[in-house]
């Protein structure tokens, strides 16, 4: 079986904190990174959900509105144009 190097730069005091839990759970971070790929191998998928939280969800959703309804509304008129030009 061949060995990969994984390199990842993250946050040094997220890093001292999750060796410190890892080390609790007698775990090194190369244990964890190897259980996380095998979860999500067994998963075919992450092995956790992901999604915004309820505030990022909903600053989403406004924006997405803002986006969308101003297409919406040119579209409905334009249908509407198109019908009174039809009948």
């Amino acid at each position: 079986m061949k060995e990969a190097i994984v390199r990842s730069r993250i946050d040094v005091s997220k890093k001292i904190e999750a060796e410190a839990i890892l080390s609790a759970l007698g775990l090194s971070t190369s244990d964890a990174i190897r259980l996380f790929i095998n979860q999500v191998i067994m998963e075919k998928g992450l092995p956790f959900q992901v999604k915004l939280s309820d505030e990022a969800s909903e600053a989403h959703d406004e924006w997405f509105r803002q986006q969308v309804e101003p297409c919406a509304l040119k579209e409905r008129r334009g249908a509407l144009l198109d019908y009174r030009m039809a009948t």
